[in-house]
């Protein structure tokens, strides 16, 4: 048999004074210690704006922030079999399996073949604006595996695609939907 907490009225302090003096009386003797930054560590990241206001018509319209365009990061020529993948924090590994193995139902897709670097950027952007702005969920990217060096664009559409908030997840399709020559992602709905 289990000993039951005593519930506490809603609002109530969970902290009663008895409990408070208990704890003052056994950290009584602690020091705080005195740290430094060490002269390794970095400077944080200046902050950055999720999203700002671009005088694009459509966003006029609606009345609503866009993302910031997607910049280059420092994304490497990718091994044309190498699989990636990618999720964030708080979505589910039976989520992420169901996308890697294809299990979900693909609403739209790009194919990014033959476009330059600019070119495939700007239209990755394009793509998943209207892809949040359709509530589609899940999509698919065909990047190409490239060439004997390695795929540069796909190295560029891994780092572009973790850049944007609205991307939960992503996974190199199953042979069937493109295999490791294009990903699927999983957006989150537009609010």
């Amino acid at each position: 048999m289990s000993r039951r907490r005593p519930t506490r009225p809603r609002g109530s302090d969970p902290v009663t004074e008895e409990e408070r003096r208990l704890f003052r009386e056994a950290v009584a003797d602690v020091t705080p210690l005195e740290s430094e930054p060490g002269p390794d560590a970095p400077p944080p990241p200046a902050p950055r704006p999720r999203f700002s206001r671009t005088g694009d018509r459509a966003s006029a319209d609606a009345g609503e922030a866009q993302d910031p365009p997607l910049t280059d990061g420092p994304a490497l020529p990718r091994d044309g079999g190498e699989v990636l993948s990618f999720r964030r924090g708080g979505i589910q590994h039976k989520v992420m399996r169901r996308l890697a193995n294809g299990q979900l139902t693909i609403t739209a897709e790009l194919d990014l073949h033959g476009l330059t670097r600019e070119a495939a950027r700007t239209e990755l952007d394009r793509f998943l604006t209207g892809a949040r702005q359709r509530q589609q969920c899940c999509i698919r990217v065909i990047h190409g595996k490239g060439g004997t060096d390695g795929s540069v664009l796909k190295g560029l559409v891994d780092a572009w695609l973790r850049q944007r908030p609205e991307v939960l997840a992503f996974a190199s399709a199953p042979a069937s939907a493109g295999g490791t020559g294009a990903l699927l992602v999983l957006l989150a709905r537009a609010r």
